[in-house]
């Protein structure tokens, strides 16, 4: 699965590259990215079963990233496809002896609207995708429907501060006998850089 996300991003940067973007309109093809602190990541499980104990609900700051790439239709509306996830140290490893890493994912459309001029403005965005929870590099990931709200400002020509609200909620990917349930929100703090 990464090697598709990294593939099809390498093919979207030298497709924009080809087709003269990046002329510092808004208006066009947009690629961006951007990393923070989530001071707020929340995540827990229940199950009618009760074969996976103890049930987790925990919440602690994480690392914060996104990506997004998209076109923008005039200087301020655009539709992009963004990626946003937070990674952070789990109490879940203590049960098992060991570090557990785990992460929240949101991947889907979204739409960004700019209410000022282009470099001196608020903006706020919408988005509702595909979840993703679990272990990086393992296949026990919990798949299931996400939100994504967000808002802040463009201080400067492409870069932009902001405010990210992301939640969702999963079952297990694999084939499995329990009915676990994992749910997750977290408010992450972003600085992004956004080409166009």
């Amino acid at each position: 699965m990464k090697r598709i996300i990294v593939l099809l991003l390498g093919l979207i940067l030298v497709a924009a590259i080809n087709c003269s973007a990046f002329d510092g309109s808004r208006k066009g093809f947009v690629l961006g990215g951007g990393i923070g602190f989530a001071p707020y990541a929340h995540w827990s499980s229940s199950a009618d079963d009760w074969t996976f104990k103890p049930l987790v609900d925990e919440t602690g700051g994480a690392f914060a990233s996104h990506l997004l790439t998209g076109y923008a239709w005039d200087d301020r509306n655009m539709a992009v496809v963004e990626m946003n996830w937070v990674f952070y140290g789990s109490d879940i490893g203590d049960i098992y002896g060991d570090d557990v890493e785990v992460h929240h994912m949101f991947i889907g459309p979204a739409w960004y609207h700019y209410f000022g001029l282009r470099g001196h403005s608020f903006y706020s965005s919408v988005g509702v995708g595909r979840y993703g929870f679990g272990q990086p590099g393992t296949i026990g990931v919990w798949r299931g429907w996400s939100y994504m709200v967000s808002g802040g400002y463009e201080f400067t020509k492409q870069v932009q501060a902001g405010v990210v609200l992301v939640g969702g909620k999963g079952e297990p990917c694999c084939d499995s006998d329990s009915d676990l349930d994992v749910g997750s929100v977290n408010i992450s703090l972003l600085l992004t850089v956004v080409a166009y």
